[in-house]
């Protein structure tokens, strides 16, 4: 390996940074990017079906949903991962009606404006809930009915924690990888540039000694003639 000056030991260093800066930018980036991406969809998927469960409860009024709190729905077989509510506001007082054991124990709120999903901690537990507006066949009825329906997202909200947690020693191994390749990488780059340097060296350091002995020796003649005129 040939002998490496200061001045390019500072310029290894400097191209091995920028290297380096622009390594983590970019698959730093694409990770994280794809991560976000997963996870959104993910929600994104929960949320589409909690939507479309509301909504179809919905449609089917008041009474429709009392008959699926009794299991004479479809609805509720066809959908065991999502839990649903009635809530009944008149005179400023809401009540709520479920079958579900976790829903009338934690009694949820509800909170929010239809038409619209929102994540929900309830009785420990992450929900993505939508409320959607129903309708009573009782024409006299001045009370407002929703149906909100709810759909555990622990696992979700779980597993980006997980990605949170075991992504530390993944991102300490990149780091230490990036600066291994950015070195490497960076000497590869350089080294001809190192080589061309130090040869332009040698022949300076060798041209400024040959050109010393015959200056040495016209300088002798010289203080010679000068000693003696």
């Amino acid at each position: 390996m040939v002998s490496v000056d200061r001045d390019i030991k500072k310029r290894w260093m400097m191209f091995a940074l920028v290297n380096l800066l622009l390594v983590i930018l970019i698959f730093g980036a694409l990770i994280a990017g794809f991560g976000a991406y997963v996870a959104v969809e993910q929600r994104d998927i929960l949320r589409d079906g909690v939507r479309d469960y509301a909504e179809s409860l919905a449609s089917l009024g008041v009474d429709g949903i009392r008959a699926a709190m009794s299991g004479n729905s479809a609805l509720v077989m066809d959908s065991p991962e999502y839990r649903f509510a009635l809530y009944t506001v008149s005179g400023g007082s809401v009540m709520i009606e479920t079958e579900d054991d976790f829903l009338e124990r934690n009694a949820p709120i509800l909170g929010g404006r239809a038409g619209v999903c929102v994540r929900e901690s309830i009785g420990g537990h992450s929900f993505e809930t939508y409320t959607a507006v129903t309708t009573s066949s009782q024409t006299a009825d001045d009370a407002r009915y929703y149906v909100k329906a709810f759909a555990v997202s622990d696992s979700l909200t779980q597993a980006m924690d997980a990605i949170s947690i075991n992504c530390i020693p993944f991102v300490i191994a990149f780091i230490v990888v990036a600066v291994v390749f950015s070195f490497v990488w960076g000497y590869i780059a350089i080294k001809p540039i190192m080589t061309d340097y130090v040869k332009q060296k040698d022949f300076i350091n060798d041209m400024s000694h040959e050109i010393r002995t015959p200056l040495a020796v016209i300088k002798g003649n010289l203080e010679n003639v000068l000693a003696s005129p």
